[in-house]
């Protein structure tokens, strides 16, 4: 080992890599690093740290674990773990808890001084056999990478001919339908034109017959144009004569309406004027000190009292109107009646036009 010594932490921190990549480095890698272990520690040195650091550069250019192992092997070859740290028990000072290197005693370095340069051939002729392995192991998948490329482009091959025969037999497919489509548009159209001769045929024969029914309706629509007029005229006489009934039932119910509200507007006036009186007398009875109220309530009595004449006033008047507009109903009617007297021929002949509408209507 070397003089300076590094924990795992300290690696991490010379790094600037998380521990668990380290701790991982440290167990894949092992076999290329030198390591010493302190009681319950292992340290590690220089070199191990610029190996370390050489594992980071080729893992940022791409590099995969296989290929770092074998450049690794080429350039160190296999370490072998030092000898361990004599145990507490021998009676030399065990390493400290705060993770402080201490100097290895002299007896180890003088043991590993003469066990290195003998055990340094044994592991020289085993690096070089794991180094004809690994090379004959990246000879065995380039091969296979070659057989794949190989199978690769046989596939694409067999998919560019099934591909090809599936295009072919398509274009087959379009033309065998093309031809069988083209036969029955031949085929349609024959019989198109056999169809479009016998119903030229009977093209003929309708336009007699539509001719025929042309002339019939024309005339058909002319009679019915003339009943139209009549029932049109009797309608008008009879919506004039309804309108004059109902102008007179409307004044009529005016009139009631007038009177009905005049009614309730006297009971209305006769409660209040009730209501007064009660409060009048109930004021002459209470003493003296309720003259104000007194004198109120005899001159709201006394407007209910003039309300009330009032009143009654608008309630006869309505009462004269409404007599003398039944005088005029009924002198209207005797007019009329007397009319209808005069004139019995003219309702004779009205009474079959009325009826020819009414039969139209019942069709």
């Amino acid at each position: 080992m070397e003089s300076r010594t590094y924990l795992a932490s300290d690696l991490a921190g010379e790094l600037g890599l998380p521990r668990s990549t380290i701790n991982d480095w440290l167990v894949r890698y092992a076999d290329y690093l030198e390591v010493e272990t302190r009681g319950k520690r292992k340290v590690y040195s220089e070199k191990s740290l610029r190996i370390l650091k050489e594992i980071s550069g080729m893992r940022n250019e791409g590099k995969s674990s296989f290929e770092i192992e074998q450049l690794l092997a080429s350039r160190y070859g296999i370490r072998p773990e030092l000898t361990a740290h004599p145990p507490a028990s021998s009676g030399l000072p065990a390493a400290p808890e705060g993770g402080e290197t201490l100097p290895a005693p002299a007896s180890s370095a003088g043991e590993n001084g003469e066990t290195l340069p003998a055990l340094r051939p044994a592991f020289e002729q085993m690096s070089v056999q794991i180094n004809t392995e690994f090379l004959k192991l990246a000879d065995r998948l380039e091969e296979a990478e070659h057989q794949r490329r190989r199978l690769v482009q046989r596939m694409r091959i067999i998919m560019t001919v099934l591909l090809l025969g599936l295009v072919a037999f398509v274009l087959v497919l379009a033309f065998v339908m093309y031809q069988a489509f083209s036969r029955i548009e031949q085929r349609n159209r024959e019989a198109a034109l056999e169809a479009t001769r016998e119903s030229g045929a009977k093209l003929n024969e309708m336009t007699v017959i539509l001719d025929k029914s042309r002339e019939d309706f024309s005339a058909n629509l002319a009679r019915l144009r003339e009943e139209m007029g009549r029932q049109r005229e009797s309608f008008e006489a009879r919506i004039r004569e309804m309108e004059k009934d109902a102008a007179t039932r409307t004044e009529a119910q005016i009139i009631k309406l007038k009177e009905e509200f005049a009614r309730k507007q006297q009971q209305e006036l006769q409660k209040l004027v009730d209501a007064h009186e009660k409060k009048l007398k109930e004021a002459q009875a209470a003493t003296a000190r309720s003259d104000s109220l007194r004198q109120q309530a005899e001159s709201e009595a006394k407007n209910a009292r003039e309300k009330l004449s009032q009143g009654e006033r608008e309630l006869e008047e309505l009462r004269r109107v409404l007599k003398e507009f039944e005088a005029k109903r009924l002198e209207a009617e005797k007019a009329r009646q007397s009319q209808q007297q005069q004139s019995p021929e003219s309702k004779s002949e009205s009474a079959p036009e009325t009826a020819a509408p009414a039969q139209e209507t019942e069709k």
